[in-house]
């Protein structure tokens, strides 16, 4: 079996991300990705991967959805008591991980 799931494997060259004509601003090129990403996927393109440290330093993921973008944040929400609340509260670092297959980015 570990030989079938060794060849399972996508090519994803679509499109390429050219750094030298992409904007400045990282939260404008999201923005025009999240509009392609809605237009191919509508239902899933705000789900996102959301990594936290705990207090051991032991990474922690779980899908949230995106809620708002504005200049400079992404927002999504969460009650403060829970795992990922505290995480925050404890480490102000996080990561967010989008998967748009249809655009394969």
């Amino acid at each position: 079996m570990r030989k079938d799931i060794a060849d399972l494997r996508k090519d994803y060259d679509l499109d390429t991300l050219d750094e030298a004509r992409a904007p400045r601003d990282p939260f404008v090129l999201f923005a025009t990705w999240f509009e392609d990403a809605k237009q191919a996927d509508p239902g899933d393109a705000n789900a996102m991967c959301l990594s936290t440290i705990d207090e051991r330093g032991r990474p922690r993921a779980r899908f949230v959805l995106l809620k708002d973008l504005d200049a400079d944040a992404f927002v999504f929400f969460t009650n403060y008591e829970s795992a990922k609340g505290s995480e925050l509260q404890g480490v102000r670092f996080a990561a967010l991980t989008f998967f748009w297959r249809d655009l394969e980015r």
